[in-house]
């Protein structure tokens, strides 16, 4: 597993204690870790996502990621669509 983030945007906006995590599986999962419950699943990637990381505006409700596959994802965490993919880099 790599990076685990707690969502700023499911805290201020519906009082959910949640994070979101990443890992080799190529999913982000996103956990009510109250109730230790997976509420959602981003799925995207092609390979092991390595990275996450919220913004630091609109209460943190887009989420980057970057995976081992060369891409970026953005992400809106509302409706859990992937938004745009950046393409480019040729190495990890």
């Amino acid at each position: 597993m790599y990076p685990v983030k707690f969502s700023s945007y499911h805290y201020y906006n519906h009082r959910q204690n949640v994070i979101y995590s990443s890992s080799n599986d190529n999913i982000i999962r996103f956990w009510d870790f109250k109730n230790n419950k997976q509420l959602q699943i981003f799925n995207g990637h092609t390979e092991g996502v390595c990275g996450i990381e919220f913004s630091p505006f609109n209460s943190g409700r887009y989420l980057c990621s970057g995976s081992v596959d060369k891409t970026i994802r953005l992400w809106d965490v509302k409706t859990s669509k992937s938004l745009h993919v950046f393409n480019g880099h040729e190495k990890i």
